[in-house]
């Protein structure tokens, strides 16, 4: 995997600093060169854990919603993808304000970023969550060598973070923290907001179900919300046979009804085993010895 941008080519004289709120309004903060030096450090040392991510596990998998993530795992998103709205917004808004209070907005504060440019007049954008940052604002008895006395500092005082939590070049996403990049861009009301659109696209490949239901029962479900953005990544109900379909509903117990012209209705107690299946998470397991059963696949990744 490739960065769409010369990391070691980012010019610092040219980087943005900008801070992002609760309502992901976003604002630039004026900072001296020695700032502007060290994000484009930090930068630097994130798509080095980024390609070292890469060279012991191989090329990073796209961003699944219905995965559950956790610690580093190097993901990307194109930024054509409707999942990286947020983040194309963040890595292309321009005109932006420039915030001469810092202190004044730390409660709003969500995230911090920084806006590089190499010498092709490409740019990117670097992501951190803000908890670092505004943690040690209030902590005493931070000390600073004076020659050779140590003295209390008594001003207000902030703390960048070694690494950003995700990349964003004029291509795609990179993301180093996928669970730091749900809750930046607001994944979740984003996948629930999606729901129609999500089903617009699944129905015409099995126009059989019963939509209304999946869609009410979806929009009130963060879960299920996440296994439709799956399924319709990833194609999963493509070319879905209906007799098949319904054999399956049978085999995992599945509560459907069919209406007279035909379509399946699926029951709210168990809508949310028929995303799973339909994301491709449930599976049978045995090979003639030992135990034998049905099992939900809490991470999966396509070999074939």
């Amino acid at each position: 995997m490739t960065l769409d941008f010369n990391i070691d080519d980012a010019r610092p004289r040219d980087v943005l600093f900008g801070i992002g709120l609760h309502d992901s309004t976003l604002a630039i903060v004026s900072t001296e060169i020695e700032v502007k030096q060290a994000l484009v450090e930090m930068a630097q040392t994130t798509w080095a854990m980024l390609s070292k991510h890469s060279a012991r596990h191989g090329p990073p998998s796209i961003y699944d919603p219905s995965e559950t993530h956790s610690g580093d795992r190097y993901t990307v998103l194109t930024l054509d993808n409707d999942l990286a709205q947020t983040a194309r917004w963040f890595h292309t808004a321009e005109g932006l304000p420039e915030e001469n209070k810092l202190l004044d907005r730390l409660l709003e504060m969500d995230f911090y970023f920084g806006r590089f440019q190499d010498q092709q007049g490409r740019r990117l954008t670097a992501i951190r969550k803000a908890g670092g940052f505004k943690g040690t604002l209030n902590k005493k008895g931070l000390l600073q060598l004076f020659g050779d006395e140590l003295r209390l500092i008594d001003e207000k005082t902030f703390q960048l973070d070694q690494y950003f939590d995700m990349l964003i070049d004029n291509a795609q996403l990179h993301i180093l923290k996928p669970t730091q990049f749900e809750t930046i861009c607001k994944m979740e009301q984003a996948i629930l907001g999606a729901v129609p659109k999500n089903l617009d696209v699944i129905v015409q490949h099995v126009p059989f179900i019963h939509r209304q239901s999946v869609e009410v029962y979806a929009s009130k479900h963060p879960r299920a919300a996440r296994f439709l953005a799956s399924i319709r990544q990833n194609g999963f109900a493509e070319d879905v046979d209906q007799h098949q379909l319904m054999d399956a509903c049978l085999a995992w117990k599945i509560e459907t009804e069919c209406s007279d012209d035909g379509v399946v209705i699926v029951s709210d107690r168990t809508m949310l085993k028929f995303l799973k299946m339909l994301d491709m998470r449930l599976y049978e397991g045995g090979f003639g010895i030992g135990p034998k059963g049905q099992f939900e696949a809490t991470g999966r990744s396509r070999m074939s």
